[in-house]
Order: structure tokens, then sequence, then C-alpha cells
């Protein structure tokens, strides 16, 4: 029996109403605005391994979101005086750890001789010739005092045209503070955010501002390989390190243990495909050079000096393995001469890679930190004497 003039309790649910609404909306944004005060410490320090070299990108198709806090949203003052690193996965330094990283042991190299300077890793995994060019087209307001571009040859070999992924809105926020004229540059290479990707954008950049936990997103995911849209590959990863799972697993690699690659692959272990080097032919692949040719037009208009260094490759890997052929050397010899060749005569300072001892390499490219510290130091040794002369210069202003 029920009591008639009681409240109904069986089967009885909370009734919604807008006040109810109300204060569980106010309770969920204090927790984010606490969470977001608990963040403040950890954005300081964010910003200082960006000064370092040691900041990542967030892995995964076209994201770069570190690189807008480096770029737009750092102390402009310590900017101007920075070097910027770009690149693929090679420079953005898989498996090492953030202070073995080609770009933190360059700003470690600058800084044991005097020119200490703020190195910025703008690199990202999957980076392709396109990557530079939103970066060079942020300097026509927010200029550094030197772009580094990573060069690995194979990749400007001509090849089976694939479309490159489209830019990303943290990407077309540095193509939006571009200079007058490098957006007529950028016009003319179609490459003009349209209309809906200015609305995202500026979405984007109106979150950005006002959410720290937005903005720091990228270096709070626990996998610093994967980001969270790849959340099964990153507990795939985790439960493979942990032995549960073969190598093959992993990832990309079947090197887990950033061990040179003659000691991680042993017992029978082979690489993948992935790690194989084939060309079609010797010739140039003429879209991709043409984006290092922007990347060079936007950065002059900026003034910013720019300097393309090559990265090794591993051929003792490849022959090993029999990944390539002698044709494939042959193409590959001949493609690195006419990029040389071809990048002097349109007037662009190029670097060539130094020799690397076989445990420099992971694998086909990518380094070990004892192969970061020699390219570091390399680099290093080059770009010494310019910084130095623009300190002086600076001085005497």
């Amino acid at each position: 029996m029920t009591d008639r003039d009681g409240p109904e309790v069986s089967g009885s649910r909370p009734t919604w109403s807008w006040g109810r609404l109300a204060r569980i909306g106010v309770l969920v944004a204090l927790g984010l605005a606490l969470i977001d005060g608990l963040l403040v410490s950890r954005e300081r320090r964010v910003e200082s391994e960006a000064w370092s070299g040691e900041l990542k990108n967030a892995p995964g198709p076209a994201i770069a979101d570190a690189t807008r806090f480096m770029l737009l949203e750092s102390s402009a003052a310590k900017r101007q005086s920075a070097v910027a690193v770009v690149g693929s996965s090679i420079t953005f330094g898989p498996d090492l750890a953030p202070d073995e990283t080609l770009t933190a042991q360059l700003a470690q190299s600058l800084s044991r001789t005097g020119v200490s300077r703020p190195v910025f890793n703008l690199a990202q995994p999957g980076g392709n010739p396109r990557t530079s060019v939103p970066i060079a087209a942020a300097f026509g307001t927010h200029p550094v005092s030197l772009l580094l571009v990573e060069v690995f040859v194979p990749a400007f070999g001509d090849h089976e045209g694939a479309p490159l992924p489209p830019l990303s809105s943290d990407e077309l926020a540095l193509i939006e503070v571009a200079s007058p004229r490098q957006t007529e540059l950028l016009r003319q290479a179609g490459l003009l955010p349209r209309w809906s990707e200015r609305v995202e954008t500026g979405l984007v950049t109106a979150v950005r501002k006002r959410w720290r936990l937005y903005r720091l997103r990228g270096s709070l995911w626990w996998d610093p390989e994967f980001t969270p849209p790849y959340l099964v590959w990153s507990v795939r990863r985790a439960v493979a390190e942990a032995g549960f799972l073969p190598k093959r697993f992993h990832g990309q690699t079947t090197n887990v243990g950033r061990l040179p690659w003659r000691k991680a692959y042993v017992g029978g272990e082979r690489p993948g495909e992935n790690q194989r080097i084939h060309l079609l032919s010797e010739r140039i692949s003429e879209p991709d050079y043409g984006e290092l040719r922007l990347t060079a037009e936007l950065a002059r208009e900026a003034g910013v000096p720019l300097v393309f260094f090559e990265v090794p490759v591993n051929l003792a890997f490849q022959r090993a393995f029999n990944l390539m052929d002698e044709k494939d050397f042959a193409r590959l010899d001949q493609l690195r001469n006419l990029l040389i060749d071809r990048m002097a005569a349109d007037g662009l300072d190029f670097l060539p890679a130094p020799e690397l001892p076989e445990d420099a390499f992971l694998d086909r490219a990518h380094l070990t930190p004892l192969g970061a510290q020699i390219l570091a130091q390399h680099i290093g040794d080059s770009i010494r004497q310019d910084l130095s002369t623009q300190l002086d210069s600076a001085g005497r202003h």
C-alpha cells in the first residue's frame, strides 16, 4: 500500500530544472577554472622547455600545437633571438628523451661556446616539405634570428603523387599572421585559408586564449608519440614496451629500446617495408621542391636567414637487409647531386650531412642520442659564426 497523502518514492526520478542545470554548469566551470589554475606552473615549465629545444609538437597528421605556442604565444623578446628548426620525425626525435633531441643538443652546443640562443623544435612526425611553409609565413610578424630546415634527400625524389594532409588550424593560424607581401606569395601558391577555415581558426584561437588546458593538450598527453585520437595505438605501444606483445606492435619500427640498429635487429628481427628507400628515378619532385623554394621566399621577405641542413641516410642499414639494390643507390646519389646543384643555382644555403658511425642510427634515418649529438655539433659549428656576428651587430646598435 502507498500513502496517498505522501510523496510517491518508488520509481521516482529527479526533476530537472533550469536552476539545477545552471548549478551544474557553474560547478563544471569552477572545476575547469581550478584545473587551469593548477596548470599555471606547468605552462611556465613548458615555456622553459621551449627555449631549450625540449618542447615537442604533439604527433599526428598536421598538428603543430607547440609550434604555435612558441612562435605566437611566447615572449617576443626571446623569440626574436631564437633559432627555429623545422623537419620531420628525424629532427623531432622519436623515442629520444627531451634533452637528447637534435634541437636540445644544438642549444647545449651553442651554449657551451658562448653563443647561447633559444632553440625551437618545430619538427613534426610525418613532416613533409610543406611543413616549413606556415612557419616561414609566421616570420612576417613574428620573426626569429635563424631558420634551419631539414632536408631528407630521398623525400625529394620524384614519386607517385599523394595528396598532402590538409593544414591544421594551428598551421592556418601561422599563415594568417603573414605580412602582406608574404600573403601574396601564399595566394599565388593556393595556400590562403578559405572562409570556413578562417572561422574555425578564429574559434580555436579564442579557445586557446582562454583555456590553458587546451593550449597544453599536446604536452600533457601521457604517450609522447601519439595523441588522444590514437588511443588504441598508445595502449598497444605501452603493452608492447612492457613485453607482452611482439616488438612489431610497437609502432612504425621494431626498435623499441633506442638501441643502435645492429643491436636492435637481432635474432631474425627484420625492419618493416616502411624502412625501405625506393626511388622511381633520380628526378627531383617538382611539387616538393616548390615547397622548399616557397619557404625560402617567405623567409627572405621576413628578413630571416635560412639554412637547409641535410640529414644522413643509413646506407649500411639498407644494404644489411637488402632494402635497396645497386640501381637504388645510384639513383639516390644522382638525386642528391642534382638537388645540391639546383639549390646552389637558386641561391639556397645547403649544409651537407656529416659522416655518422653506425651506432648513430636507430634505423634507416632516425638518430640515437649519439647521432643527434654529432649532427647538432655539426650544425652548431656551421652557424655559430653567423650568430656571433648577429650578436655583435645587435650590441653596436
